[in-house]
């Protein structure tokens, strides 16, 4: 008679529970804060919890160290930046001027207009005194026909330049973009009459606050600047890899979770470590590459700055 084979299992239930902070500093310092729990509940044996807090530190020694590198994006975002606020201000400037020559363009047709109309009287009047002349046989047939021929050429001028006015409404229309219902199809009367300002204007000084204040010239200035950064950076990039990282932790281990946490706090199980991580590309092909990219850039800004103030 032989004996039942038994069998048995052994079940384990693992929990693990892990948070970390990080933090990149403008020297290109990183700090790391990581702590982690895990928790083994194996059948027959109980309960096991092992506890870890890690404090670490990386700071570059030669690609990516100092103030002057760590705050190149930052200073390439708030340089993008200026460049959109720039781009707006002439988006505004240049609409303005476009809505003040489309008026006085408006005011010219206007006056133009009210010249042909006269035109279209005087040639009408002298039509008429014409064809009395003709019938009261002091005239000729001649001169009643060339009087007609001037009214028509007249009238002619008075429907081109009504049209002109039409036109020149609908280009300020679309320049300032009327709201409401009926807004395109409005007449525009103009109020303000063309002055000739009594200034004597200083060349050397508009040409000195044109070069100081044209968005124009401020963006290009922009890029020049955008394209510096990336040949610094591309600098940076070329050398090679030399890292300072220390790393220093304690461990916890207990049958019960919140001991085991408790254990952290004891210098029992400390653990540290201090070294040097080096690595470097032989060829670094690509950043060569990105460097020379970048000082092409940088002379088409200049050139691109130098075209705008011709």
């Amino acid at each position: 008679f032989e004996a039942p084979t038994r069998l048995s299992a052994l079940t384990t239930n693992r929990t693990d529970t892990s948070a970390g902070l990080s933090e990149i500093f403008d020297t290109g310092t990183q700090l790391n804060l990581g702590g982690d729990v895990t928790g083994t509940d194996t059948s027959g044996s109980g309960d096991r919890y092992n506890a870890s807090v890690t404090l670490g530190l990386r700071q570059p020694l030669l690609r990516g160290f100092g103030r002057r590198i760590g705050l190149i994006t930052i200073r390439q975002a708030q340089n993008e930046t200026q460049q959109s606020v720039q781009a707006f201000i002439a988006t505004v400037l240049t609409t303005l001027r476009q809505a003040e020559t489309a008026y006085w363009d408006l005011v010219l047709a206007g006056e133009i207009l009210k010249i042909r109309e006269f035109g279209v009287t005087l040639a009408k009047e002298q039509f008429d005194r014409s064809s009395v002349l003709e019938r009261v046989g002091k005239g000729i047939e001649a001169d009643v026909l060339a009087a007609k021929a001037e009214l028509a050429t007249r009238e002619a001028d008075f429907s081109d330049a009504r049209d002109d006015v039409r036109v020149k409404t609908l280009t300020l229309l679309q320049t300032i973009k009327p709201q409401g219902r009926g807004a395109w199809h409005c007449a525009l009367a103009p109020q303000d009459a063309p002055e000739i300002p009594n200034e004597t204007l200083d060349e050397e000084a508009s040409v000195t606050a044109a070069l100081d204040h044209r968005p124009e010239l401020r963006q290009a200035g922009l890029e020049i600047e955008r394209r510096d950064l990336d040949v610094r950076k591309g600098k940076n990039d070329l050398l090679p890899n030399l890292d300072l990282v220390a790393s220093y932790g304690r461990l916890g281990t207990d049958t019960a979770f919140g001991s085991s946490l408790g254990d952290v706090g004891s210098p029992r199980f400390d653990n540290y470590s201090v070294g040097v991580q080096f690595s470097t590309s032989l060829t670094k092909r690509s950043e060569k590459a990105r460097l020379q990219r970048a000082k092409l850039n940088v002379e088409q800004a200049n050139r691109t700055l130098r075209r705008t103030r011709d």
